[in-house]
């Protein structure tokens, strides 16, 4: 009786609609999951977000799960994610990406999330990657390891250009423990990807450190295309 009057005075909210949810929902309404834009990609070989890849870094695969737009309701899903303290959007959205993209991770032996600075961390009080992160790990047990280190707190991203982006990325980070990833394959995770600067510095930290290791990119949703 509680409970359902406290939903009564602050309802339980769609991410993406602003619906109430019913009993058997949770953050995000079965309407909207449905009608999210799903890349698929994942079934798709040399897709566009590998092509991102194609002539500057070294990767196995990528893949997103969905198509970001502004004014979209991927936009609201992420804004929330990162910006106003919803932290189990992450986890809800790795749960689904396990889920719909199984194949994609059917031989990866970690993830590792691409980090915030710490300034940053302290700031939002989670990575969002790492929430990506633990819901995929829920369902398919891979572990989540955190050995990337970000060393330099870099400016938003949002408004840059693609070459902007690049050197605001470069030299950006470390690896540690690099001699228990030879030859492991990895899943580098996070939240979007736009040009791919960010990630793209991460695989060339990892690679430096670990030539041997073997990195996939996934992130939860894809804008540019």
């Amino acid at each position: 009786m509680i409970k359902e009057l406290f939903n009564l005075f602050f309802p339980h909210l769609c991410v993406c609609c602003g619906r109430v949810w019913n009993k058997q929902e949770y953050l995000i309404c079965e309407y909207c999951k449905f009608d999210l834009p799903y890349t698929n990609y994942h079934t798709v070989t040399d897709n566009p977000i590998e092509q991102r890849f194609w002539g500057r870094v070294d990767i196995e695969r990528a893949t997103s799960l969905l198509f970001f737009s502004k004014g979209s309701k991927v936009q609201s899903i992420i804004h929330h994610l990162k910006y106003d303290n919803y932290p189990e959007v992450g986890v809800l959205l790795g749960r689904m990406a396990a889920l719909m993209c199984s194949s994609f991770f059917h031989d990866v032996d970690c993830l590792v999330p691409v980090p915030l600075h710490l300034k940053k961390m302290k700031k939002r009080g989670y990575n969002q990657s790492s929430m990506i992160c633990s819901g995929i790990s829920d369902v398919l047990l891979i572990e989540q390891v955190s050995d990337l280190k970000r060393t330099v707190n870099a400016n938003s991203q949002t408004k840059k250009s693609k070459i902007e982006r690049y050197m605001n990325a470069i030299d950006n980070f470390e690896f540690s423990n690099s001699d228990s990833y030879s030859g492991k394959n990895i899943a580098l995770i996070d939240d979007v990807i736009t040009t791919g600067a960010t990630l793209e510095s991460c695989v060339m930290t990892i690679k430096k450190a670990q030539p041997k290791a073997k990195i996939s990119v996934f992130t939860l949703c894809c804008a540019g295309l």
